[in-house]
């Protein structure tokens, strides 16, 4: 009999995040997971600021990056102007 095959090779881990944002019209980064949730939390990312990572053909807002867009409900919102 054919020897069993072992167990499947666990799938790749993924890559790390590394996404560029603009802010206040300059490039930042790259940044990683847990500084976009830092700069959610600061109120300097939000939904329609523009980032973009490797592979995207252009700069997008970030409520269509699903990596990025998934950020959004991890951190509070920024606080309102007092």
């Amino acid at each position: 009999p054919a020897p069993a095959a072992g167990p499947p090779a666990p799938p790749p881990l993924p890559s790390a995040l590394a996404v560029f944002v603009a802010v206040n019209g300059a490039q930042t980064g790259p940044h990683n997971a847990d500084a976009l949730k830092a700069m959610i939390s600061r109120g300097e990312l939000m939904t329609g600021s523009l980032v973009w990572k490797e592979g995207m053909a252009a700069w997008t807002e970030a409520k269509d990056v699903p990596e990025v867009a998934a950020l959004f409900g991890t951190a509070p919102p920024p606080l309102p102007p007092q």
